[in-house]
């Protein structure tokens, strides 16, 4: 005898015993009265137990609106929450001690059941968590992640869980997904497990508008347009090579066609983290744009960025139309002369823009370049004449500089009297 013929055998005597056995509510009324008369006190029992059976599932109900809303890793929500259970004085005091037993335990109940339903697997040995869709928007059902729109899951070849995409698994696991080693996916619609594919060879439907075999990518985004680069090795948002973007050899990137002769390469320029936000920008899925200077960085970050400086975050160069701005300057650094000492300072600048050096007299509201008249430059050093008192000091030009110049107890020579500098 096979398995299944001795367990067809067995379903079949349990289902020939059930015939034979007799519900109370088949017996004669006359007996089934007496049987009631007889065990009066047990059926009063039965309604007494079903009684406190209500009671208790109200209780429970009330219990969980009362813990309702409290956030246990705060301890003054978890504290003022015992102090409200306290102050019920409908309770007593064995039921206040069992609500908060409830509150206390509630971190460890949401563990188990979770557990729970982990472990619990279905046929394809898929648990709960795998198969519970989840959404891009939620409000509209549209399927997906934050990070991506789609109608599937997919697998990692490494750990076999399985994740909307592969950002999502990053963010939850110690390791990397290899996109190119996804093997399987998961239905969002029928719940079914299947190899990567465009379509779900069980119910037939769409998984995304954009799928590509070889980076394992599915996106469903209607507004973004999606291809593959052989050379990058993975998908970038755009048209495609020839029509929108090219690939830069040196660059090691895909670059708009617009910048086609303006680019000036720099050599796997996008193999770095972005300057702003520390995302790695070659496989980013934001937006990467270039700097005037060549230098890249998000597209969001730049907006961001350019609202507060006019500087290349990473070669300190003029990444924005700023001569407006530096002939202001020009204007106030003319109106506030520097007063003595000051006026004898000479700085050593470095210039970002040029990249020249020069000397120029120092003044607190910035130091031109003599070569590109740009404001962007930086101190190299600065040259005081009062620390150098074997060098003449400059004349200067106004009494109030000499007194000044004597109160500093600096001694003065003829020179400076023939300018009648200390005749007040």
């Amino acid at each position: 005898m096979s398995w299944s013929e001795y367990l067809r055998e067995i379903a079949q005597r349990f289902d020939e015993a059930a015939e034979e056995l007799t519900s109370v509510f088949e017996l004669p009324a006359d007996l089934l009265n007496d049987i009631t008369e007889e065990d009066g006190e047990t059926v009063s029992g039965t309604g007494s137990f079903l009684s406190e059976k209500e009671q208790l599932i109200e209780e429970d109900e009330e219990d969980e609106r009362i813990l309702r809303g409290v956030n246990l890793n705060d301890q003054d929500s978890v504290r003022k929450k015992i102090q409200e259970i306290q102050s019920k004085k409908q309770f007593d005091e064995k039921r206040k001690a069992s609500v908060m037993q409830k509150l206390l335990m509630s971190g460890y109940v949401k563990y188990r059941k979770d557990k729970k339903q982990s472990t619990e697997t279905n046929e394809d040995g898929l648990n709960l968590k795998d198969i519970e869709p989840s959404f891009h928007d939620k409000e509209y059902e549209i399927y997906g992640c934050k990070h991506y729109m789609r109608n599937c899951k997919k697998q990692c070849a490494d750990c076999k869980q399985w994740f909307p995409c592969r950002l999502c698994h990053n963010e939850a696991s110690d390791h990397t997904l290899n996109r190119n080693a996804t093997e399987n996916m998961l239905c969002m619609f029928c719940l079914k497990s299947q190899p990567a594919a465009a379509n779900c060879k069980y119910c037939r439907k769409s998984m995304a508008r954009y799928y590509c075999n070889k980076c394992k990518l599915w996106d469903d985004d209607p507004s973004k347009s999606s291809y593959h680069c052989d050379d990058c090795g993975i998908c970038r948002i755009g048209r495609g090579v020839g029509d929108d973007y090219y690939h830069c050899k040196t660059c090691g990137i895909c670059l708009p066609i617009a910048v086609y002769d303006t680019h000036r390469c720099i050599e796997r320029s996008t193999d770095c983290n972005c300057p702003i936000c520390g995302e790695y920008m070659f496989n980013s899925t934001e937006r990467v744009v270039f700097l005037p200077c060549s230098h890249p960085l998000h597209q969001r970050c730049y907006g961001d960025y350019i609202k507060t400086n006019y500087r290349c975050p990473t070669c300190s160069k003029t990444i924005i139309n700023v001569n407006s701005m530096f002939r202001i300057l020009d204007m106030e650094v003319e109106r506030q002369p520097m007063p003595y000492p000051y006026n004898t300072w000479i700085s050593t600048i470095h210039c970002n823009d040029c990249s020249s050096r020069s000397d120029t007299n120092y003044h607190f509201l910035g130091h031109k370049c003599k070569s590109c008249h740009s404001y962007n430059t930086c101190i190299s050093s600065i040259y005081k004449p009062l620390d150098h008192p074997q060098v003449s000091i400059p004349r200067l030009a106004t009494a109030e500089d000499a007194g000044m110049r004597r109160l500093m107890g600096h001694s003065w020579d003829s020179s400076d009297d023939e300018f009648g500098m200390f005749r007040f």
